[in-house]
């Protein structure tokens, strides 16, 4: 943990913005423990909407890594998570293809 990570207005950003740059660095291993961090600590800011972006960064770094198994795992919580969101939104509707895309 940096020592903004959680100050009070953070809501996670700072880990999920981690992580996406690590998944542009090819660091999948990294990129994925900075979004499992906000997954194990929900409880923080349980309304945030970073929640369910970092249950699809997992699925990316896993995908990236090669681990399919995880990564498939990973995209199906993504998107049970959203079922009842707008099925045509950008995060929702790249994550079905990529999970396509592993099949």
């Amino acid at each position: 943990m940096k020592p903004y990570d959680r100050a009070s207005r953070a809501a996670f950003w700072p880990e999920y913005l981690r992580g996406l740059a690590f998944l542009q660095l090819k660091q999948p291993a990294s990129a994925l423990a900075e979004f499992t961090r906000i997954v194990d600590h929900r409880g923080e800011d349980p309304t945030g909407s970073v929640y369910p972006l970092a249950l699809l960064g997992i699925a990316r770094a896993h995908a990236q890594a090669g681990d399919t198994g995880n990564a498939r795992e990973a995209y199906q919580r993504f998107l049970s998570y959203w079922v009842a969101a707008d099925q045509t939104a950008r995060p929702f509707a790249d994550a079905r293809g990529e999970l396509a895309r592993l099949q």
